[in-house]
């Protein structure tokens, strides 16, 4: 079982970047650069049966190159999430599964 964060998650997140510590920002930058751009490639790609080029119904009234580009950002930041959440102790005591809260 799983559970998909509620739309207002993403707009909380998206009023908060106005806030945001601008030095977080830009060391978050820092480590998604180090990713490297043959992983974020590879990223782009695996995303790609999931949201493709925008023609799913889901993006009907958005902006098709600024949908797409923001679905997967979306997508990969809850996975991210994820990862950060399995290194949980208080999870795993829980015998809580990362992808069962995002």
């Amino acid at each position: 079982m799983w559970i998909a964060p509620a739309a207002m998650f993403i707009e909380s997140a998206a009023d908060g970047l106005s806030k945001a510590d601008p030095k977080m920002l830009a060391a978050e930058l820092k480590e998604m650069a180090s990713f490297g751009n043959a992983r974020i490639q590879q990223a782009l790609t695996d995303l790609w049966p999931l949201v493709g080029d925008g023609d799913s119904s889901a993006f009907s009234g958005l902006d098709h190159d600024t949908a797409v580009l923001f679905a997967k950002g979306y997508l990969l930041g809850l996975q991210v999430a994820r990862a950060i959440l399995a290194g949980s102790p208080q999870l795993a005591i829980a015998k809580i599964k990362p992808d069962s809260l995002l």
